[in-house]
C-alpha cells in the first residue's frame, strides 16, 4: 500500500528539510501552513497552521528548546520537555547535489539575534572576511555560501568550552551541501564529532577564529568536508521520513530519546 505524506512548511524550512516526489515507501509533498493537507500522514516543520487536522508529527526544530513544546502527540525537537524525540531536521535530497561552494563566497552568519551577535559581526568583518547574516538557513541562502556558521547563543560570556544543550536542527544542510560549518559546542550533537566534521565554538572569538582558519587555508579542511558530507548523509529526507512513516504505521508510546 502507497502511504502519502505531506510535509507542511514555510518556504525557508521546506527548502531544506521539506521533500517531494515517489519513493519506495510512498508519495511525499510540500503543503502551505494553512492549506488542509490531503494525505495519510502530516509532519510540520515549525510552529505552523494546518487546519482543523492534528499534525502526525510537529517538528519544530529548535523551538522547544528552553520552553514547553507546543500542543500535540508527537512533538520533535533539539531539545524541550516532554518531547516524543529529539532530533535535528531532515536535509532534503536535493542539497546533497548542489554545487560546491564558490571561493570567493561569503560566510553565512545563521542567526535569529543579530543584534547579541553584533560584537561578532564587527570582529568577522574587522578580519577582512565577508560575511552575509539570515535569520533562518535557507537553500538559496546556503547556494552563496563559502561556509555557514550557526554561533552560540548565551545569556551571558560563556567560559572557554562551554556546551550548549544540543546542535542546531538545520546543522546537517550545510553539511550535506559540502559547506565547511562552525556549530556551538553541544552536550547533544546528534552524532557530529567536533574537529572531525566540523568546528565547534563556544565563544565569538573561536567563530572568528574558526572562520578566518577556513578562509586562508581551505585545503587543510577537505577532509573535514568530505567526513560532514558522510555525516548527513544519514539525514537524508527520503530515507528519514520513510522510516518515520513506517513508525508511525506501528506506532507506540515512548519517550524521548536522541535520534541518530
Amino acid at each position: 500500500m502507497t502511504v502519502t505524506l505531506a510535509i507542511v512548511a514555510q518556504p525557508g524550512p521546506a527548502s531544506i528539510a521539506g521533500l517531494e516526489g515517489s519513493f519506495p515507501w510512498g508519495q511525499a509533498t510540500v503543503a502551505w501552513p494553512g492549506d488542509p493537507p490531503r494525505a495519510d500522514v502530516v509532519v510540520t516543520l515549525g510552529e505552523v497552521p494546518v487546519g482543523d487536522r492534528e499534525p502526525d508529527v510537529r517538528w519544530i526544530g529548535d523551538a522547544a528548546a528552553g520552553g514547553a513544546p507546543p500542543s500535540g502527540r508527537r512533538v520533535i525537537a533539539t531539545a524541550g520537555d516532554g518531547l516524543w524525540s529529539r532530533a535535528p531536521w531532515p536535509v532534503r535530497d536535493d542539497l546533497f547535489e548542489l554545487d560546491p561552494p564558490d571561493p570567493d563566497g561569503a560566510l553565512l552568519l545563521v542567526t535569529s539575534h543579530e543584534d547579541l551577535h553584533a560584537g561578532l559581526i564587527e570582529k568577522l568583518t574587522g578580519r577582512g572576511l565577508r560575511v552575509r547574516t539570515a535569520p533562518e538557513l535557507t537553500a538559496a541562502a546556503l547556494a552563496g555560501a563559502a561556509m555557514v556558521a550557526f554561533p552560540p547563543v548565551w545569556d551571558g560570556d560563556p567560559l572557554p568550552g562551554a556546551r550548549q544543550e544540543a546542535a542546531p536542527a538545520a546543522v546537517f544542510a550545510p553539511l550535506a551541501a559540502r559547506r565547511p560549518v562552525i556549530a556551538p559546542r553541544a552536550q547533544l550533537t546528534f552524532g557530529l564529532l567536533p574537529g572531525v566534521d566540523h568546528l565547534a565554538a563556544s565563544t565569538d572569538d573561536d567563530v572568528v577564529q574558526y572562520a578566518d582558519a577556513l578562509e586562508s587555508f581551505p585545503e587543510a579542511f577537505a577532509p573535514q568536508v568530505a567526513l560532514g558530507r558522510v555525516a548527513a548523509e544519514r539525514q537524508r529526507a527520503s530515507t528519514l521520513y520513510g522510516r518515520l512513516v513506517e513508525e508511525l504505521a506501528t506506532a507506540a508510546p515512548r519517550s524521548a530519546a536522541p535520534r541518530g
